[in-house]
């Protein structure tokens, strides 16, 4: 397992849903999932494909329909209901830098995008106790490539304190607690950080999601 939540926000489904549905020419249908799938497969393959300045819909992400997926994860790993099997599971050490929202230039900015984020907002009270945990300081942000340095635009001054917690809400926090279930549980988890930097990456996005 490597890189990415285990559960997303069903509000970006259903807008990728919804511009899918457009460019099929699905909306008028009485049922537009089920015109979705008389479809020829070759045009529901275009409709998926074509490149767009403003929506992707190629990232369909599992969630919490209480059906297949019944619960939280968190609380269905600490109720012990996962398959018992070992596993390899890792992150990128600056995974966060391809999800921040940019430009993040103030604590305010920051705050905003906790609180409103399609990863998983937060209440104000707990933003404010993350924006504690989350200090602006270069030295324990992500992109320890960087030094003291401070990505200018279009990332903003704040752009690596952003990036280190959305990288730990999106990606770290969810694969450290698996791995320490599977550990709990006397089963094989076998984990690890990428921290490596391919040549030609931009230095704002190092070890990142792409990688």
């Amino acid at each position: 397992m490597e890189t990415y939540a285990p559960l997303a926000d069903p509000k970006g489904n259903a807008t990728m849903y919804n511009e899918l549905v457009r460019r099929t020419n699905c909306g008028n249908a009485t049922s537009t999932f089920e015109c979705l799938r008389q479809l020829p497969t070759a045009q529901l393959n275009t409709a998926i494909n074509t490149t767009s300045a403003t929506i992707n819909i190629t990232s369909f992400q599992p969630v919490l329909d209480y059906d297949f997926i019944q619960k939280r994860t968190s609380l269905q790993l600490k109720a012990g209901e996962f398959v018992k099997v070992p596993i390899i599971s890792g992150a990128n050490s600056d995974e966060g830098t391809a999800f921040s929202p940019s430009p993040v230039d103030t604590t305010e900015d920051l705050y905003e995008d906790m609180l409103n984020t399609t990863f998983g907002p937060v209440p104000p009270a707990l933003a404010s106790q993350l924006l504690e945990a989350y200090p602006d300081d270069p030295s324990v942000n992500v992109v320890a490539s960087l030094g003291d340095a401070r990505p200018g635009p279009p990332f903003g001054a704040q752009f690596r304190r952003s990036a280190s917690y959305f990288g730990d809400l999106v990606f770290i926090a969810n694969r450290r607690l698996t791995c320490q279930t599977w550990a709990a549980a006397n089963l094989s988890a076998y984990c690890y950080r990428f921290n490596a930097i391919p040549a030609g990456i931009p230095v704002s996005y190092p070890a990142n999601n792409s990688m």
